[in-house]
C-alpha cells in the first residue's frame, strides 16, 4: 500500500509500503529512485536513511499497533525494544530510533 505523509498543505512525501518475509515490511520513498532505495539504518549511528535495497536486517520493519491507527516501527536489526521516534531539533524534527523511556513501558 502507500501512505502519504503531509507537513501541511500540498507538502509532504508518499511511502510505498511492501510485505517483505514473516510479516516485515519494506519501505521506499515514491519519486526517490522508487523501488530501488529502502528506508535503512545508518550503522553505526542507527539514524533512518534511504539506501539502495538490499537483503540486510537493517531494512525491515515490523508494524505493530498501539492506538487509535497508530503504529510502532521497529526493525529486525535492532529488534523490539527500540523504535523509530520523531524529535523536535532545531531547524525542524528528526527521525531517531530510540528505546521507550521506562515510564512509557
Amino acid at each position: 500500500g502507500q501512505l502519504r505523509v503531509s507537513a501541511g498543505a500540498g507538502g509532504g512525501s508518499v511511502w510505498l509500503i511492501q510485505a517483505a518475509d514473516s510479516g516485515y515490511y519494506r519501505m521506499s520513498a515514491v519519486g526517490v529512485e522508487g523501488p530501488k532505495t529502502s528506508v535503512d539504518l545508518s550503522n553505526p549511528s542507527h539514524m533512518p536513511v534511504l539506501a539502495r535495497k538490499a537483503n540486510v536486517s537493517g531494512q525491515f520493519w515490523e508494524m505493530s499497533p498501539v492506538d487509535k491507527g497508530a503504529y510502532r516501527l521497529t526493525t529486525l536489526w535492532l529488534g523490539k525494544d527500540v523504535a523509530l521516534s520523531c524529535a523536535a531539533e532545531r531547524g525542524g524534527r528528526t527521525l531517531t530510533m530510540k528505546a521507550p523511556s521506562p515510564a512509557l513501558i
